[in-house]
């Protein structure tokens, strides 16, 4: 038996994930190159390995055995899958996309263990993300005001090319569909948590995320902001499952709506004024394009590109001759449907989103439940235009939603909240 108190115990058990997602908004993608690969990688590792010890002597529960071993079935399935494209391919480039996918999942399956058997809740662990996203946030001001200073005006980030704390950071200095993500996040738990924090800390935390959406110019960031506010309107209006249900589906079709709205509007006065002429022929139309191709490899391809996926010098090919562009897809839904397959990219939407989202909807009358809804449809969102095949942003989300879908945990007695953070009062799980 362990002579560590109950309590102590517990808290071992939960910094390291806590420090985990407080750090998590300054490291960079593993998409950044094969350095923030290993970095990532590293860390990933250190998590699990301190789950492990931390975690020790704790039997899994067999509700939480059974999920275990379905979600890692799931992750061998679709690693599986990848490497069985790249032997069938012989395109070995496509490794390092099998090993994010990898990476991703078992990121997601630690914290939804860690969640579990530590006994912490969602929104303890988003607060200290929110603590790490807020110092971003300070970075990102910092490197506007040096803007204003050399420039005479406000520059964003990307402008500047600062490339701290690292290169391909979320956010600073270019990747803004993960600063969206990042950013949507952070505004649903404080949307969410707004009376259980203190007055002063929630203002100095909605001023800073806000001016971070700002300070980017990214429409994706702005557009996940407004998606993520009107879904807490629509929460705190309506509790039916059924219409939060439908706002799901709304958000995955939004492509579709977006392209009809740029098609009519794109010559208003207003909007060329707003946005930029350029900016429609250069970025956005660009985007359109590239998802009308997108979709006609996918209704042209055969059984095998249907069952294995389209190689990215497939895809390069085609995008070169219908926009004269060699660039990735920005569309993370239909990129997991073209590359992996139909197949295994229907699977990753519904396992990794549609069924967290779909689940969470029923259960909105919840403050965990709400703000895991709320967060992950300004990702779903932002995931429509945003290239990215890997966030670790994305895979913490997935994690919490597993772990508040297939059952509660709440922080263990004896516990405290980081500053600021809401007290929850302890609940024995269900389990």
């Amino acid at each position: 038996m362990s002579t560590v108190p109950a309590g102590s115990r517990s808290a071992v058990q939960v910094a390291p994930l806590l420090g985990f997602a407080a750090l998590l908004p300054l490291l960079p993608r593993p998409t950044a190159g094969l350095v923030g690969l290993l970095l990532v990688s590293s860390a990933s590792t250190l998590l699990l390995v301190s789950f492990a010890v931390s975690c020790a002597r704790v039997p899994l529960p067999p509700p939480v055995a059974r999920t275990s071993g379905l979600l890692l079935a799931f992750g061998s399935l679709v690693v599986g899958a990848e490497l069985v494209k790249v032997y069938a391919t012989e395109d070995w480039s496509e490794v390092q996309y099998a090993a994010g996918r990898a990476l991703a999942v078992t990121l997601s399956l630690s914290v939804f263990l860690w969640v579990r058997l530590a006994g912490v809740s969602a929104s303890r662990v988003v607060h200290a993300f929110l603590l790490g996203y807020l110092a971003l946030c300070c970075m990102m001001i910092a490197i506007a005001v040096t803007g204003v200073a050399i420039f005479e005006e406000l520059r964003p980030s990307r402008e500047l090319g600062i490339t701290i704390p690292f290169p391909k950071t979320a956010g600073v200095p270019r990747s803004f569909g993960e600063l969206a993500i990042l950013s949507g996040l952070a505004w649903a738990y404080l949307l969410v948590r707004r009376h259980d924090l203190s007055r002063p800390f929630w203002w100095t935390a909605a001023v800073l995320v806000n001016l971070s959406v700002l300070i980017s110019q990214s429409r994706t960031g702005l557009l996940a902001w407004l998606v993520v506010s009107l879904a807490w309107l629509l929460v705190s209006a309506v509790r039916s499952a059924v219409v939060l249900r439908a706002a799901v589906l709304a958000v995955l079709c939004t492509p579709l709506l977006v392209d009809w709205v740029v098609q009519r509007f794109s010559d208003a006065s207003v909007v060329s004024s707003v946005v930029g002429q350029s900016t429609f022929e250069n970025n956005v139309f660009l985007r359109l394009d590239l998802n009308e191709t997108a979709l006609r490899l996918l209704t042209r391809s055969g059984l095998a590109d249907a069952l294995y996926g389209q190689s990215r010098d497939t895809w390069l090919q085609a995008v070169q001759r219908s926009t004269g562009e060699s660039t990735e897809l920005h569309n993370h839904v239909l990129a997991a449907l073209l590359f992996s397959g139909v197949l295994i990219g229907v699977l990753v939407l519904v396992v990794l989103y549609l069924l967290p989202l779909w689940r969470l909807a029923g259960r909105a009358g919840d403050d965990d439940a709400r703000l895991l809804y709320l967060a992950g449809l300004g990702s779903l969102f932002a995931l429509q235009f945003y290239p990215g095949f890997f966030s670790l942003t994305v895979s913490l989300l997935v994690g919490l939603g597993w772990a508040e879908v297939y059952g509660r945990t709440r922080d263990a007695p004896g516990e405290g909240g980081a500053a600021g953070a809401p007290d929850l009062s302890p609940v024995t799980s269900r389990q």
